[in-house]
């Protein structure tokens, strides 16, 4: 079980009865698509993960989340954007019910997160595979994702999902956005915030992360900026919204980055 079940209880409304029932829903797809269960993975705030094997011998992820609205429809947007992208720049999707919560992933190889990275070259490689990963939305995007800009962004390019595979970086997790393309680089921008906070000077590291993500999405970095504060406010809100988490660092960011240069 994931070390967040507390936040992950407090976090969805159904997420109490997720807890409870996760290992026998992690039983249940099993059965239904002919997998061998492993070892659970590290995990966050959004679920449950765990290693399996298919019935033709290949390693894949089981990939178990609540079902409760709103987290219904981020399941199926989930769904959407993972089909669409069909494996280019993302993680490809073998299986899925996302009305419950369960999809089949294949595993990334060797699975690295890319903050294994130094921080710049994170930066570049993280904004480099967004903008591969970003398109100009189409009449079906309109319909069915949420948001008001032009451009399909992956919506939490957060370190944490992005993994090294195929002898490059994949993407895993999307919470698929309309928007402009400067809202990927948000989560790069505000990642590994306890060693940023930490250095002599983490103004100079933020402006610099902004510069080279603004290079890398051909973007101006005050958009990136601008996009960085209004989604702490949005994070700030919504996490208390259930009791909180995590809240300090991201309030020290934006203080940093509401400074005038």
């Amino acid at each position: 079980m994931t070390d967040n079940a507390d936040a992950i209880a407090r976090r969805f409304t159904d997420g109490a009865e997720f807890l409870a029932t996760v290992e026998s829903r992690a039983t249940e797809s099993a059965r239904r698509w002919a997998l061998k269960l492993l070892e659970p993975l590290p995990m966050g705030i959004g679920g449950y993960l765990v290693g399996v094997r298919t019935k033709d011998g290949r390693d894949a992820v089981l990939k178990l989340s609540p079902t409760a609205p709103p987290q219904a429809r981020a399941n199926r947007l989930e769904v959407y954007a993972l089909r669409r992208w069909a494996g280019a720049g993302a993680v490809n999707l073998l299986a899925h019910d996302a009305d419950a919560g369960a999809l089949l992933l294949e595993r990334c190889t060797p699975g690295v997160t890319i903050d294994s990275l130094p921080d710049e070259e994170m930066i570049v490689a993280g904004c480099a595979l967004a903008r591969r990963l970003q398109r100009v939305a189409d009449a079906k995007d309109r319909t069915t994702l949420p948001g008001t800009g032009d451009v399909v962004c992956h919506g939490d390019l957060n370190p944490g999902n992005l993994l090294s595979h195929r002898d490059g970086w994949v993407a895993i997790d999307p919470l698929p956005v309309l928007a402009e393309p400067a809202y990927d680089a948000v989560s790069l921008v505000w990642s590994k915030r306890d060693w940023l906070l930490s250095q002599p000077d983490p103004r100079r590291v933020l402006d610099r992360r902004l510069q080279l993500a603004a290079a890398a999405l051909a973007v101006d970095a005050d958009r990136i900026r601008l996009q960085t504060l209004r989604r702490i406010e949005a994070l700030l809100t919504e996490r208390a919204s259930w009791g909180g988490y995590d809240e300090a660092p991201f309030v020290a960011l934006a203080a940093l980055l509401d400074q005038p240069e």
